[in-house]
């Protein structure tokens, strides 16, 4: 089984956390978020995950660990992962700073970073 941890940021708090994927054939699971600071991140080399295809969550994910949300978006500027409540029309992304809006729901991401902190 191939398995990796992606960081993503709380929209809420701008704290980030890990969430860990598992790749099942040609989609990958979220099955647990956790905190886990930048510099742990780093440490581990988790900075560096990406992953493209369809995620979906199971029944298990316990959401962001800082707000509980168990959506998430995908960044159009830095293609990182925010966690989403799914109301807001527009979200400053706590990693670059641009302004997200527009979402469109879906299960097909491409390219989702983990790096740059």
């Amino acid at each position: 089984m191939e398995a990796t941890v992606v960081m993503a940021k709380c929209k809420v708090s701008k704290k980030s956390f890990g969430i860990r994927a598992e790749k099942l054939k040609k989609s990958w699971i979220f099955t647990w978020a956790f905190n886990l600071s930048d510099k742990a991140a780093k440490n581990e080399g988790y900075d560096q995950a990406k992953i493209s295809g369809t995620i979906n969550l199971n029944s298990e994910y316990p959401g962001c660990p800082h707000c509980a949300a168990k959506s998430f978006f995908q960044c159009g500027g830095c293609n990182k992962i925010v966690c989403y409540a799914g109301k807001e029309e527009k979200i400053t992304c706590p990693h670059c700073g641009i302004i997200c809006e527009g979402f469109v729901e879906t299960d097909d991401f491409n390219g989702i970073s983990g790096g740059a902190f």
